[in-house]
């Protein structure tokens, strides 16, 4: 029997609380990018990895791919935002993050939320910004608008369902 490891950053909770649903459907391990090793990844056989978008990036991508080739060994690599689930924002997602070299077996966006109580004070800072600088933009888009409303108090969009297609993909390769 194939073996997986579940490997996430999730600085928020959204990305971990998408973990511990899969795991509900789908056997493996779970573990947090900064305690993950080489013997962790060459003892599965297939990889996932999921973590949060900061600034349009899949927060520890980079790390993961120094220590995984997903042309060597199969890796699926999921995303959580608070953006929600278009296929202008996967588009987007997979064309800021994944080249040819580096494309996983599978991407999936699962939409979440905000949580500034678990938020860093960079991310904050960051947030805050955005937000006043879409307040003063004139001639807003409706999605503009509900972007800037949006942003201003945490929020969980994050939906048992949304794993659906991700869970069906594992339990082929499983």
């Amino acid at each position: 029997m194939k073996t997986s490891l579940f490997i996430y950053k999730s600085s928020t909770g959204f990305t971990k609380k998408y973990i511990d649903w899969i795991l509900e459907e789908v056997p493996g391990i779970a573990v947090q990018l900064d305690y993950v090793t080489r013997e962790d990844i060459n003892n599965h056989d297939l990889i996932v990895y999921g973590g949060g978008i900061r600034a349009g990036q899949i927060s520890g991508l980079k790390k993961v791919l120094g220590k995984i080739d997903p042309r060597v060994k199969p890796l699926i690599v999921f995303a959580t935002g608070a953006a929600p689930r278009t296929e202008n924002i996967v588009r987007q997602i997979t064309e800021k993050n994944f080249t040819n070299r580096n494309k996983p077996a599978d991407f999936f966006y699962l939409e979440s939320g905000l949580n500034y109580e678990r938020m860093g004070v960079f991310s904050k800072m960051m947030m805050n910004a955005y937000r006043k600088i879409l307040a003063k933009k004139k001639n807003k888009s409706d999605v503009e608008n509900g972007v800037n409303q949006a942003l201003l108090r945490s929020y969980d969009h994050c939906k048992k369902e949304n794993i659906e297609p991700l869970v069906l993909k594992l339990k082929t390769l499983l």
